[in-house]
């Protein structure tokens, strides 16, 4: 693809109704861009299929701007004016996913899915904890800034780990775990050198497990899972795992969470609200021995049981309440018999309890929700530090939508997005 010449051919306008470029781009060419715009760019990494890939550049009145077929790494781009959409098709309609962000800024750069690391970058080394060292310790649980696999388990004192190639030190964090896995102590070292075949000694000082004890109060009659993540930087150490449920009297309730200790280290504190639909409340703070939450005062997003599609309107809606949030997502499931079977994943900024579906342009027409579809929504809103234009890139780069992303992957290998220290964001689906 050209972009230079797709540039010029949608500032100067006029002509046919469409222009072909390099046989992957059709250009409306009838109506001008709006103003003039920096290209969005659009990475397709979600599977094995990164070429030829429909996208469409639309306006926001759904007019086409651009259509565009992804090259041999995943990419297309087009220049488009603020507030238009960008959608993504897939290999078909039989197990596709179908992508859409709506409210694209111009110049923005939107990532689906992670590009493959190649098998043989990365370098293998040995993580040790010597005998003389936590000597009561039956398991271990190994984890590194720069490993590629998300953690090591063992009941060995000597673990294998994959380095990334870029790497030439590493931090490392090791629990010590008794013969229940119960974690006994941690220990958090910096800087040591990693290479091919290193043997890197992790048996420096352990600390006994520190805990953090979080009090809630006025909570509504429904089920309040919490979950308590350690966080240096951006380097999660320990997968997100949601405690049992806090048992609530009268309203109230307290839950005791062991932590590891590590220096500076940041804690990422998650309550999930499950009810007649899920509310989530995530927030991170330095390290503290004490977190209160008061559902009187948090006011969390709500979203009904009601959401529906609408097809006149061309629309996702619902009902909502409670907090002001900043982005709408909706997962549409589409079925036809055995012939059409496909979701459609949308996101964008929050205009209220409503989220457009795009009409979609020629390369993507299958995807258009038809009379005879069944169509099964569902619904979520969110508040986040930074707004939707702080998340939007993200969205879509664990390849699902991304309020799953946000609470429940493991954040080692997660979709880029960190908070910092004070940062609180929540969010509502209808699941």
């Amino acid at each position: 693809m050209k972009l230079s010449g797709l540039l010029f051919l949608v500032a100067c306008g006029g002509g046919a109704s469409s222009n072909d470029l390099d046989g992957g781009v059709t250009v409306d060419s009838n109506r001008p861009i709006d103003a003039p715009a920096a290209a969005v760019t659009v990475h397709v990494l979600d599977s094995t299929t990164l070429a030829g890939r429909p996208i469409a550049f639309l306006r926001n009145d759904d007019s086409v701007i651009a259509e565009v077929l992804t090259d041999s790494t995943g990419t297309a781009s087009a220049p488009m004016p603020d507030g238009g959409s960008v959608t993504v098709g897939g290999t078909g309609v039989l197990g596709a996913t179908v992508y859409t962000y709506l409210g694209v800024k111009n110049g923005q750069e939107l990532t689906i899915g992670k590009a493959t690391a190649a098998a043989s970058n990365p370098f293998a080394i040995t993580v040790t904890i010597p005998a003389s060292v936590e000597p009561t310790a039956q398991n271990f649980n190994f984890n590194s800034t720069c490993n590629i696999n998300a953690s090591n388990g063992t009941n060995s004192r000597t673990v294998a780990m994959m380095i990334r190639p870029e790497c030439t030190t590493a931090d490392f964090y090791v629990e010590a775990l008794d013969s229940s896995y119960k974690v006994l102590s941690t220990t958090y070292v910096t800087g040591k050198a990693v290479s091919a075949g290193a043997n890197v000694n992790a048996g420096t000082a352990f600390t006994p497990v520190a805990s953090t004890t979080l009090a809630i109060s006025n909570a509504p009659l429904a089920t309040i899972t919490p979950a308590l993540d350690v966080v240096v930087g951006s380097f999660y150490p320990v997968p997100v795992l949601f405690n049992s449920d806090i048992t609530i009297t009268n309203g109230n309730g307290t839950k005791k969470i062991n932590r590891g200790t590590i220096p500076g280290a940041s804690l990422e504190t998650r309550i999930q609200v499950q009810s007649s639909g899920d509310q989530f409340w995530v927030k991170r703070t330095a390290a503290t021995d004490f977190e209160a939450f008061d559902f009187a005062t948090a006011n969390l997003p709500v979203i009904s049981q009601g959401v529906a599609y609408s097809p006149t309107a061309r629309a996702v809606t619902w009902d909502e309440s409670g907090h002001a949030v900043d982005t709408s997502a909706a997962d549409i499931a589409i079925r036809n018999g055995s012939a059409r079977n496909y979701a459609w994943l949308i996101v964008g900024p929050h205009t209220g309890a409503s989220l457009h579906v795009p009409h979609l342009p020629a390369s993507l027409a299958q995807y258009n929700i038809t009379t005879s579809d069944t169509v099964s929504p569902t619904a979520a809103i969110g508040s986040f530090p930074g707004g939707f234009d702080r998340i939007v890139s993200h969205a879509f780069i664990e390849g699902f939508d991304f309020f799953t992303a946000a609470y429940a992957v493991d954040r080692r290998d997660a979709w880029g997005y960190v908070l910092a220290d004070g940062d609180t964001t929540m969010f509502a689906s209808n699941n």
